[in-house]
């Protein structure tokens, strides 16, 4: 408990070392097979891996896998911990393919689950964004459709709309920008009138509008909703966000499809 307070409030070396501690006490009393030793494992494995340590990797790899052991392969224990997997192998390590198949194996676990709506819609959430990603609209559509039916019972509005937006955006995908143009416009609307002209929220749902403007012709506006959307999304060039990394190379294929330099991207976006 301690490791978590201290950990957010930026003394991460400290955090460290008591979850570290509470980890190596609870082993010795408990077991490594504990379930609070397990999630003590999950939580400091998760830390390392964002960090870049490359103990950390492995240490969760071999967590989930005994939350597999112990708790069974069907159970909603195993499955959360695979959500956390896929999250890591794409945020961390943009590894897509294999963060694909952590969270279609979650999402599939907690189908037949009873009162799991939020759990569905953290999988599908994540592999309608890697599907839009990879171009497999089909899939995108029908994680995106799972995700807004979890997210209305379980999450709020705000979720919802970040499902209706990726379902316009595979639809954009399919071929489809003039049926996904009024719905990205109405995400947009209802974002800014929730989160403010100035959230990230709103920077994301710009984006997808002007990545549908593009489609549909609209060139002027198309780059005004990129850039705004890129610029309060947060994109840097370094970013490690898959999602951001998209933004950024779509921004720059439309300039060079209009015979300009991607030069002038740090300019647009105010690097």
């Amino acid at each position: 408990l301690a490791s978590g307070v201290l950990y957010p409030m930026g003394k991460e070396e400290e955090g460290i070392e008591l979850l570290r501690e509470s980890v190596e006490l609870g082993s010795e009393h408990l077991g490594q097979e504990h379930s609070e030793v397990i999630s003590g494992r999950l939580q400091l494995a998760k830390i390392l891996w964002r960090r870049g340590d490359p103990e950390g990797r492995p240490a969760f790899a071999a967590a989930v896998e005994s939350r597999k052991q112990v708790f069974g392969a069907r159970s909603p224990e195993y499955a959360g911990a695979l959500i956390d997997l896929g999250r890591l192998l794409m945020d961390v390590d943009a590894d897509l393919r294999a963060a694909r198949r952590a969270l279609e194996r979650a999402s599939e676990i907690f189908m037949d689950q009873p009162d799991v709506a939020r759990h569905i819609a953290a999988s599908t959430s994540r592999l309608a964004l890697i599907c839009l990603i990879e171009r497999d609209y089909g899939c995108a559509n029908a994680n995106a459709l799972a995700y807004t039916e979890a997210a209305k019972e379980a999450l709020s509005i705000d979720y919802v709309l970040v499902g209706h937006q990726r379902h316009a955006l595979a639809l954009v995908g399919l071929g489809k920008a003039a049926d996904a143009e009024p719905i990205l416009r109405d995400v947009l609307a209802q974002t800014q009138a929730l989160n403010g002209d100035s959230h990230p929220r709103t920077g994301r749902a710009m984006w997808a509008l002007g990545y549908c403007l593009d489609l549909l012709g609209e060139d002027e506006q198309a780059e005004s909703m990129l850039v705004q959307g890129l610029r309060l999304h947060g994109a840097m060039p370094n970013s490690p966000s898959p999602e951001r990394q998209l933004g950024l190379s779509y921004l720059r294929a439309f300039l060079e499809s209009r015979g300009r330099s991607p030069d002038e991207i740090p300019g647009l976006l105010g690097w």
